[in-house]
């Protein structure tokens, strides 16, 4: 049962524009924000050419474009290609959440209110059998997904800047936005099956993973959680505190491991059902 529901939702997630559309996401990202500051700099250096061409005054412009780069270039050890890749990496968990979130709404309960999708009871699946698979699979290999993109960016702010990212900053920062995908992913998925409405579900964790770390910061809760990895993931493993970062990885799977089991549990007390019309909740 539990394999039929593995392969089920393999097929589901490998079918039309689910993967490709979260492949060519975490690609895009990790291009287009090292890009984009490459971009400034070319710009600032097309600037000084034209002024000393067309013999026209850009020296404020210029001025303010390189102070701009030199400023932010400071924040992140004196390297521009830091600052793509820190850029790059933290949007994984804002807007490459967003994106993927809305990717995989069929996956995580919308199938509940759409017949091309069986639901257990028409199916001979368990609840088990349809919940358990989807934890296994999506926040594991959307987590896996985020840190090859974290090492992709990395690698494209490298070409473009040419100073180098340190191997050990590249795996801490990778890790940290890996785990904090799986528990973004996993919450959702709770959301979106208990409910069968998913795209409240990425509105609101999207929405809600701003402002929540905001709560708990304001209330001294600022360690020894998932959030804590998201705080973590522009801070270098020399200054990373490491305790925090064991027991809030540790934390993070125990709430996966949570969502798995209210999402079992909500969907055998629910029984549902769509083998006539919409699902019968």
């Amino acid at each position: 049962m539990f394999l039929a529901g593995i392969k089920k939702e393999l097929k589901l997630f490998t079918r039309g524009f689910r993967f490709w559309g979260i492949l060519i996401a975490i690609i895009g990202i990790a291009v287009a924000y090292p890009g984009m500051y490459k971009l400034i700099e070319l710009m600032a250096d097309m600037l000084e050419n034209l002024s000393a061409e067309a013999g026209v005054e850009m020296d404020a412009a210029i001025n303010s474009v390189t102070e701009m780069m030199d400023s932010l270039a400071m924040l992140y050890g004196g390297s521009l290609s830091n600052v793509g890749y820190y850029m790059g990496i933290l949007s994984f968990t804002a807007e490459g959440f967003l994106i993927m979130g809305l990717l995989l709404m069929a996956t995580a309960g919308g199938e509940q209110k759409k017949r091309s999708v069986i639901m257990p009871n028409c199916a001979g699946l368990t609840p088990a059998g349809y919940v358990v698979p989807k934890f296994v699979l999506y926040p594991v290999i959307i987590g896996v997904l985020a840190f090859l993109g974290t090492i992709l960016t990395a690698f494209v702010s490298q070409a473009m800047f040419g100073d180098p990212i340190a191997f050990d900053t590249m795996m801490f920062s990778g890790s940290c936005v890996a785990f904090y995908i799986v528990f973004m992913v996993s919450v959702y998925f709770l959301f979106g099956i208990a409910t069968g409405r998913p795209g409240i579900g990425v509105v609101v964790m999207y929405f809600g993973a701003s402002i929540f770390p905001t709560i708990l910061n304001a209330f001294g809760i600022n360690k020894y959680n998932p959030f804590s990895l998201q705080g973590m993931i522009m801070t270098s493993v020399s200054d990373a505190d490491m305790q925090d970062y064991w027991l809030s990885v540790v934390i993070t799977l125990v709430l996966a491991v949570i969502c798995c089991l209210l999402s079992l549990v909500i969907t055998t007390v629910r029984r549902i059902d769509n083998s006539e019309g919409e699902a019968n909740l």
